[in-house]
């Protein structure tokens, strides 16, 4: 008798992956700031910074950086009302869906303890049938390197999480920031890559064996 091979294990990000969060906080900002005497509405596509200062530079703290405001906003309320109105792509949803038949899929993320009771809920309701690894962290230290991830695939937004994973194959997912700009197949291995979307995920990764 011939013996079915265990599905290799798959994990995802969240923010930036399945989750909008760039329009969220955009969203946030123009509600927030619209009655600003210099306020400029917040575009999520011309977003290219890690903490919205292009898009959203009324966020400042005294230090002038923007990074506060904008953490406390993902562990809100009012962050996670918007990104139950928004919802995941169709796309995320079929194409999740579809790898679920040759991979185990884990929801991989990291965030406050606020953010991580909320997002629990959230892919709780859109993504059921999925494992959750969910990191509280209190710094916001970007880093999943705590979770071995030997022998797996591994799709991310942000390249320093890519870089310090164990992850067999790793992949850089969505457009082109900051944050994940360097990320190109011609300095890491063969093995990983970038998708755009959640068309070349199917693709790429049903080929993998």
């Amino acid at each position: 008798m011939i013996k079915n091979k265990p599905k290799m294990n798959l994990f995802v990000d969240v923010d930036g992956v399945v989750l909008d969060c760039i329009t969220v906080i955009c969203k946030l900002y123009n509600k927030n700031f619209c009655n600003h005497k210099d306020f400029i509405t917040a575009i999520p596509s011309k977003v290219s910074c890690w903490d919205f200062s292009n898009q959203c530079p009324l966020c400042k703290n005294k230090d002038g950086g923007n990074s506060k405001l904008i953490e406390e906003w993902f562990g809100s309320e009012e962050f996670w009302d918007i990104a139950n109105d928004i919802k995941p792509t169709k796309d995320s949803i079929n194409a999740l869906k579809i790898l679920s038949s040759k991979y185990n899929i884990t929801f991989c993320s990291i965030g406050s303890s606020k953010n991580i009771s909320y997002k629990t809920l959230w892919l709780n309701k859109f993504f059921p049938d999925y494992n959750q690894v969910l990191i509280k962290n209190n710094n916001c230290t970007m880093d999943k390197s705590c979770v071995n991830m030997e022998n797996s695939i591994f799709i991310d937004d942000n390249m320093r999480n890519l870089e310090t994973s164990n992850a067999k194959y790793k992949f850089i997912f969505g457009e082109l920031y900051d944050w994940n700009r360097a990320w190109t197949e011609d300095i890491h291995s063969k093995q990983d890559g970038r998708l755009h979307t959640w068309s070349e995920v199917i693709q790429t990764l049903i080929n993998i064996e």
